[in-house]
């Protein structure tokens, strides 16, 4: 009986002590506005939350983001202004051991992606004025959006330069958009501005 009770007692310290050591463990709630340089160009709103360290004591965490999304097509003659939006869920690791939201970090995101163009202009053949319109939409989905990044904390607010690639599995165009004239494996940088709560 004295070694039940004496079980519970020990049981019950242990469950106590992990449980205030887990509510003293605050997670990061990080959101920020993020601009993206490359063959699709976005300007939106990402996310990061759900951070904890992994068996190998490196952190990870979850990351979101929307955004409005332009990209030029040249159907070989003229180019074509396209806007939309993208929006991605996925993973990041950080690459130092021990360290809590901060530092190098590779990630990878699921992406969706939908661009529509409807664009008047017009062509000049003497000694006429042609007035044409270029419509259509490109979207893709995405399992490889990967990045290499930096996170600087300075107090509350974080700075985020990172370099990455993307490889989009192209739904077919429609309208007067063919997907060959877009490449669906580019490179891009992207710099994010944000702050933590």
């Amino acid at each position: 009986m004295k070694k039940i009770l004496l079980t519970v007692i020990l049981f019950t310290g242990i469950s106590v002590f992990a449980q205030e050591e887990k509510d003293t463990k605050k997670k990061d709630f990080i959101i920020g506005v993020k601009l993206q340089a490359g063959q699709i160009t976005t300007l939106g709103i990402e996310a990061e939350f759900n951070g904890e360290f992994s068996k190998n004591n490196n952190y990870k965490s979850r990351v979101a983001f929307i955004s409005s999304s332009a990209v030029s097509y040249n159907d070989g003659i003229y180019s074509h202004i396209g806007s939309g939006f993208e929006l991605g869920l996925g993973n990041r690791n950080y690459l130092q051991k021990g360290k809590e939201s901060r530092g190098f970090y590779s990630e990878n995101f699921l992406t969706y992606g939908k661009i529509d163009f409807d664009h008047t202009y017009s062509t000049y053949t003497f000694p006429a004025t042609t007035t044409n319109i270029f419509d259509g939409t490109y979207s893709y989905w995405s399992i490889f959006n990967t990045n290499i990044g930096y996170k600087l904390k300075a107090g509350s607010f974080v700075f985020e330069p990172s370099l990455g690639g993307q490889w989009n599995w192209e739904v077919k165009g429609k309208g007067q958009v063919d997907n060959k004239n877009i490449d669906n494996l580019f490179f891009r940088g992207s710099f994010k501005i944000a702050y933590t709560f």
